[in-house]
């Protein structure tokens, strides 16, 4: 018997954590840069990758129950996995609305 305390709110349930690819499929679009925006496309491309995150995301589970106004790096971050895996290999996609939102949230430059 484990002496954790159990969580308060569960925003997945374990059960449907999936370690693995759930749908195998062709390798998403590749980011174009925006200047200086390398960086940010690689943790993206991690991100995006990343199975169990993805699997997630690909669920909707988070916007359907996103009660936050204005910026949410969650429903943000499963839109552009969509948006990723709705273009072929060879394709190419600028995260124009990932950079935009964390600029005016964060304040970046482009050099």
């Amino acid at each position: 018997m484990s002496d954790l305390i159990p969580p308060k709110n569960i925003l997945f349930p374990p059960e449907k954590i999936f370690l693995n690819w759930q749908n195998m499929c062709d390798i998403g679009a590749g980011l174009r840069n925006l200047g200086n925006t390398c960086y940010m496309n690689s943790v993206l491309q991690c991100l995006t990758y990343t199975a169990p995150l993805a699997n997630y995301f690909l669920t909707c589970e988070h916007s359907k129950r996103c009660v936050k106004k204005g910026f949410c790096m969650m429903c943000l971050m499963q839109k552009h996995i969509a948006q990723v895996k709705s273009v072929s290999g060879r394709g190419a996609i600028k995260p124009v609305e990932v950079y935009n939102a964390l600029n005016s949230e964060f304040i970046f430059t482009l050099h």
